[in-house]
């Protein structure tokens, strides 16, 4: 982090002082994530100034790897409440009632003096578009301060908006009409030139500093200086001193000096931490005499060996520390403002991070990231924390089993199934806490497997200590359609990492082709030829792991049912743990029949419906308005959509008590409402359920405890005939109590 510096120091000027944050202290940021990683070459969290020199030239190599990451994170941001539209809106309202406000003044004063001339608004007021102009630009300069994100298209949208504003104050129809000037003919007056000349000029510069910086730069960095010495060049990228301070160079000699900033580090003769980092609840600070104790501690352990003579190992024990302009050779802009990176940890024999390791940047787009690291680069399991924004992410392994010959292809329009079944490991990374990026979920590292015991093996090494369990249990993600095999992973990681499931179930998603759009009835029609691939799926599971939990999502119910008695006739060798189905899109008249087997052999069995689901909507008025020929499905009864009723609870207890050999009762079946969700809730209302974190919580706690809905705090009754429909206990979205 960025220390300032100031007081004298109490200590002696001959010693030098080292830093430790103490990572292991309860009130730490980085406590949770650093225990998280039980890795038995982690080295301790401390910085020292003054420590020995060592080979780290592989560590540039990370840097580089790690500025695409950044350069990511600053051109997309993260993502924004408010669309463009909504935006707009906002600033078309507000030009109204300013407008309104305005044309009220006036005409108050022209009726309190109706001697007076009648006043031009456009020579005489124009202190009213210079305060409306001067609140706009100062509000969006100090947005855009407090968080640097999205600056292009905030300035944009402000220069719109005023653009706008003013346009229509300078428009005055006696001007128009004197000189036969009108807009449809592209003509205007000299004070409408004049606002159309000046936002032009300010938004093609803003346009053109878009391009250079968002688009231009981040191009010929990745390809002209990205390799060799020309990048370590471009971004002025030098080692720090064992004082702390950079190597010296004519750059920095020449810096201004109303641009200077504090050293990042600790002088060792004048100077102490400061008060914020003093304040920590784990800083140490040690002196001279108690490194000297260390150091003899460490001689007596090794005493046929001294400092200077030991052999290069596999592990950077003291924070190895750079100095580097963040956005190279154009920090012009900036004033030379300098930027620090460093790095401990595992490395392999050419000096990169391989193995654990810990990397720091204090750039506002930067992060602090803890992982799994394979030459120079995270890869497996690792957990991020960005420093300015705080938003944290983290990487998840989840395995998949597909027979769809689109697997590897972007276009993934039109089904195709292919006769392999094949095998893999997807690193997903996902945002979680602190301001969600817009371009996660995010596929990393993806691994084929040629076996189920693969994929489980290919688990345990991806996830960190804090995330591994015993590995009993297994889920199985059945996703929807018009779904690829990435999105179908990224919505099961998105589940995983704000529900907390449980560390002792393994995700797997086994995925089908799902087209698009205009494929809805072939995809379903090409469902029961994925019969044997998806028994023999479960069957790998059912040798390896105690108990299966089965999780669908809309046409993912449709393809269970559709398989559901090629699984039962093949000799199964799994237990059903939970089913739970995510509103399903699949008809009553094809679900009835097999709903009862389903009961009696899931321990429970849970449905999420929502009535005001608009794809399910429309599912069902396209089945009951197209022709037989079309849908590809013979049917005798209405149309009823098993997840868009709030009349299955009776439904189901017709179907359990004319089917089932035991009573009601005896089975484990609960039907929850949600329609009455707002929260995190798009317009179609139906891919809400890994978002909705009341939703999230309660779909982790099915599967992971087992829990009927009578025991979730969450959730209150509504009692319907003999089963029960349950409901969120959750205010509406934007309620506000007086």
């Amino acid at each position: 982090m960025l220390m300032e510096l100031g007081e004298t120091s109490s200590m002696s000027p001959s010693e030098p002082l080292t830093l430790t944050l103490d990572s292991r202290h309860e009130g730490s940021p980085e406590s949770d994530s650093q225990r998280s990683f039980a890795h038995p070459s982690a080295p301790s969290s401390s910085f020292t100034i003054g420590g020995n020199e060592r080979d780290i030239a592989g560590i540039k190599h990370t840097f580089f790897f790690m500025q695409k990451r950044k350069d990511r994170r600053m051109r997309e941001g993260r993502f924004r409440g408010k669309s463009q539209i909504r935006r707009f809106s906002d600033g078309f309202n507000f030009l109204i009632v300013s407008c309104i406000i305005v044309a009220g003044v006036v005409q108050s004063y022209h009726t309190m003096y109706p001697d007076a001339p009648q006043m031009r608004i456009r020579q005489r007021h124009w202190w009213a578009p210079i305060v409306v102009t001067l609140f706009s630009c100062l509000s969006t300069v100090w947005s855009l301060w407090k968080m640097p994100e999205h600056i292009h298209s905030e300035l944009l949208n402000t220069q719109f908006f005023l653009w706008l504003f003013w346009m229509l104050w300078e428009y005055v129809p006696e001007d128009h009409k004197s000189q036969d000037c009108y807009w449809e003919a592209f003509c205007f007056t000299k004070y409408e030139q004049i606002v159309l000349h000046v936002f032009a000029t300010t938004g093609g510069i803003t346009v053109f500093c878009w391009f250079f910086f968002v688009t231009l730069s981040p191009f010929l960095q990745r390809n002209v200086f990205w390799k060799g010495s020309s990048a370590s060049w471009w971004y002025r990228v030098k080692r720090d001193l064992p004082d702390g301070h950079r190597e010296s160079s004519m750059l920095r000699r020449c810096v201004c000096c109303c641009c200077r900033r504090y050293s990042w580090s600790v002088s060792r003769r004048n100077r102490k931490p400061s008060v914020m980092l003093r304040s920590h609840p784990g800083f140490r600070l040690r002196s001279q005499s108690a490194e000297s104790q260390d150091q003899s501690e460490g001689a007596n352990q090794n005493p046929s060996r001294d400092e200077s003579d030991r052999p290069r190992t596999d592990s950077l024990t003291e924070w190895q520390t750079f100095s580097y302009l963040p956005f190279g050779w154009q920090s012009i802009f900036s004033c030379w403002h300098h930027r620090r990176f460093r790095y401990q940890g595992a490395v392999d024999e050419e000096g990169k991070p391989h193995g654990f390791g810990r990397w720091h940047d204090n750039h506002f787009h930067g992060e602090s990231l803890l992982g799994l690291w394979a030459h120079a680069a995270p890869t497996r399991g690792f957990r991020s924390r960005a420093f300015g924004t705080s938003a944290q992410t983290s990487q998840r392994p989840i395995a998949y089993a597909t027979p769809r010959a689109d697997w590897e292809q972007e276009s993934w329009k039109w089904p195709q199934k292919d006769e392999v079944l094949r095998y893999g490991v997807a690193q997903v990374e996902l945002s979680h806490a602190g301001g969600f990026f817009s371009w996660l979920p995010c596929i990393g590292l993806r691994e084929t497997c040629a076996s189920v015991a693969e994929m489980k093996q290919k688990i345990e090494e991806g996830s960190c200590a804090s995330d591994r369990g015993n590995g009993g249990e297994a889920l199985v993600f059945i996703h929807g359609f018009n779904a690829s095999i990435d999105e179908a992973l990224g919505r099961l990681g998105q589940l995983l990492v704000l529900g907390g499931l449980s560390k002792d179930i393994d995700p797997f998603v086994f995925s089908y082709s799902a087209g698009s759009g205009l494929t809805y009835f072939q995809v379903k029609a090409a469902m029961p030829q994925y019969g044997d691939n998806f028994a023999t799926f479960l069957n790998g599971l059912g040798c390896i792991y105690s108990k299966i939990h089965i999780l669908t999502h809309s046409c993912g119910a449709h393809f269970l049912f559709t398989n559901w008695l090629r699984v039962q006739e093949s000799p199964r060798h799994w237990t059903l743990g939970t089913l739970t189905m995510l509103n399903p899109d699949v008809i009553m008249e094809i679900a009835e029949p097999l709903i009862p087997s389903m009961v009696e052999i899931a321990e429970l069995f849970t449905i999420y419906i929502d009535e005001n689901d608009q794809a399910l909507y429309i599912s069902w008025f396209t089945q009951w308005l197209l022709p037989r020929w079309v849908t590809l499905q013979r049917l005798t009864r209405p149309i009823v959509l098993l997840g868009a009723t709030l009349e299955l609870p009776s439904i189901m207890s017709e179907i359990v008590i004319n089917h089932c050999e035991k009573d009601a009762d005896d089975y484990q079946v609960d039907i929850i409402n949600c329609s009455d969700i707002e929260q995190n809730v798009h317009n179609l209302r139906h891919c809400y359920y890994m978002l909705n974190t009341q939703m999230v919580a309660d779909i982790c706690e099915v599967i992971s405890e087992g829990t009927r809905a009578s025991t979730r705090q969450r959730l209150v009754s509504l009692p319907e005939s003999r089963h029960v429909l349950y409901t969120f206990a959750c205010p509406p979205g934007g309620y506000h109590p007086d």
